[in-house]
């Protein structure tokens, strides 16, 4: 397994004030002296000054990482559907780990869940972490499955 230098976490609400995804990406991050990136793929009927507010909510939760001492950068763009806006995203940065939250269902019944976490677990090159609790992680149980994980 290579060295995880780069976790791109797809933050699915902007306006969240903490997400499990971004509490168990700051806790790897941290581990493993990785560079976090938090991606928001906004719908692509938005205006620009939508997009402007959803960067500031981003750097908003930057602050709140980087408090942890964890290396993050922001980064919002428009497109559909959102799992190819997050794939090209985890392409164009060389992310070796996309983290995201996950809704809906149980973990193993791909229809119960959201499209976007589908079809980011069935086309991803790299693992994807799909996370549901924010508490911190504590003799983790992880099943990896094919490319990606679901926790």
């Amino acid at each position: 397994m290579r060295h995880i230098k780069r976790i791109l976490v797809a933050v699915k609400n902007p306006e969240a004030n903490w997400s499990a995804a971004i509490v168990k990406a700051t806790q790897l991050a941290r581990a493993s002296g990785a560079h976090l990136e938090l991606f928001f793929a906004a719908d692509a009927s938005g205006d620009s000054e939508q997009c402007l507010s959803y960067t500031q909510m981003l750097e908003r939760l930057a602050s709140q990482v980087r408090d942890h001492g964890v290396s993050v950068s922001i980064a919002t763009n428009r497109g559909h559907p959102p799992h190819e806006s997050i794939l090209r995203q985890a392409d164009s940065t060389r992310a070796d780990l996309i983290v995201t939250d996950c809704h809906g269902g149980l973990p193993f019944a791909p229809a119960l869940l959201q499209l976007t976490d589908w079809e980011l677990a069935r086309l991803s090159p790299i693992p994807v972490l799909m996370v549901k609790r924010q508490r911190p992680y504590h003799r983790p149980k992880i099943l990896a499955a094919g490319r990606s994980t679901i926790e």
